[in-house]
């Protein structure tokens, strides 16, 4: 003997891109819920956000660790910097002016993937 139970269905309003869809379950006016098209892009943009994140992380790990680098020579060298370390001294700023301009990028990448999940 089987049981089959006739699960109704529902008419949703997706709380993104407000398309109508068939649901198992009622909508709940405290919870958003989305369609199929919409939960995949929410589950990419957070992916692309979690690793231009984790980017950003790396970054700021980096320009500490040149930071540190700056500073040991200009205690090295307090009186006088010498010439190869004066071309490694703006190589170094070279790279922290690079590194800003990257998280600037993913800053505004950042909040362009927050505006798409709106």
């Amino acid at each position: 003997m089987s049981i089959t139970r006739d699960i109704g269905s529902y008419q949703i309003k997706c709380s993104r891109c407000n398309n109508k869809f068939e649901n198992h379950f009622p909508q709940k006016a405290d919870r958003p819920i989305y369609c199929k098209n919409c939960i995949q892009l929410i589950k990419a943009v957070s992916t692309v956000q979690a690793k231009l994140l984790r980017e950003e992380l790396s970054l700021e790990q980096s320009d500490e660790q040149i930071a540190q680098q700056i500073n040991a020579l200009l205690v090295k060298e307090s009186i006088e910097v010498s010439k190869e370390n004066e071309d490694l001294l703006n190589s170094l700023v070279e790279k922290l002016v690079d590194d800003e301009k990257r998280r600037k990028k993913l800053v505004r990448q950042l909040r362009k993937l927050q505006n798409r999940k709106r």
